[in-house]
């Protein structure tokens, strides 16, 4: 199908493929999906879109088998995340040279992945909100190398590592805001990070079932 104009809407319903929503976005493209399951794992690697559910009736899920790109084979080492905003480009030291700018995600649940919910790498103005991320192997929703952006109004429960993960960023300069962890191993997690604001979080050790 041919690319959208800017400012475009896309539906995606739960038989159709996001990946391939994702591909043929232009800048500015809304991408949003209906209720339902997805058994999905979507690679990002192009700016200024904006990904939105239903709400929790929105639910990704890992497929009976990951597609190989560079976050299931390289940065994920095969474990998968329902979405992985990957830098455009890097170079032969691995170093970010062009970053993803302004993805956001919103108003669905991911659960299950053997990786992470959701994860950035080499992004810029990465923005999460209103996701319920859940039973994920590593971390529900993390940011690596990427600046700005905020992450906030999301639960983020009985993951095997951090809830909410934010690290290797000399000046993340992000807000994680307004979010409730329960049940993982660490609720809130930041690491190798300055000017980070963190505030009005809850966190409970407590798991709760799903």
């Amino acid at each position: 199908m041919p690319a959208q104009a800017y400012g475009a809407t896309i539906r995606v319903h739960p038989r159709q493929s996001i990946q391939a929503a994702v591909d043929r976005a232009a800048p500015g493209t809304t991408i949003v999906l209906d209720e339902g399951t997805y058994r999905q794992s979507v690679l990002i690697r192009k700016g200024h879109l904006a990904i939105r559910g239903e709400g929790d009736g929105t639910v990704l899920m890992p497929p009976a088998k990951l597609p190989k790109n560079v976050c299931t084979t390289d940065f994920l080492g095969g474990k998968g995340a329902a979405f992985c905003v990957f830098a455009k480009q890097l170079d032969a030291t691995q170093n970010v040279v062009t970053r993803v700018f302004d993805t956001k995600i919103s108003d669905l649940q991911v659960r299950g992945f053997d990786g992470m919910g959701i994860v950035a790498y080499g992004g810029s103005g990465f923005v999460v909100h209103d996701v319920t991320a859940i039973h994920d192997g590593d971390y529900g929703i993390a940011r690596f190398n990427t600046l700005g952006g905020a992450v906030y109004d999301n639960v983020v429960r009985n993951n095997d590592e951090a809830g909410i993960y934010v690290g290797d960023t000399a000046m993340a300069n992000a807000i994680v805001r307004d979010n409730d962890a329960t049940g993982n191993q660490l609720g809130l997690f930041v690491r190798h990070s300055r000017y980070v604001k963190v505030f009005d979080n809850r966190s409970w050790a407590i798991a709760r079932a799903c």
